[in-house]
């Protein structure tokens, strides 16, 4: 089996917490069933957070990112939970 390894993306380095507002919206692709159009919003917002990982803000902004902005991605409600 070979070896995976992920490309390396440019890190994205933040100076401020309302930077990280952005975060949030990124729930919203998530949401849903998954369709074709959804894809392209999803990988670009995996690349956000893998961007925002490579920089600054797992040091500098780790309390704010778990809890606005990962917190969000992780718990979004889909559609067939709240039936």
């Amino acid at each position: 089996m070979p070896d995976a390894q992920a490309k390396a993306v440019e890190p994205r380095y933040i100076n401020t917490n309302r930077e990280l507002d952005d975060i949030n919206d990124i729930a919203w692709f998530f949401d849903g069933r998954e369709v074709e159009q959804g894809w392209i919003k999803r990988e670009q917002s995996i690349n956000t957070l893998r961007r925002l990982n490579a920089g600054n803000v797992a040091t500098d902004f780790l309390d704010v990112f778990v809890a606005l902005g990962l917190r969000s991605v992780l718990t979004v409600p889909t559609f067939e939970s709240k039936v």
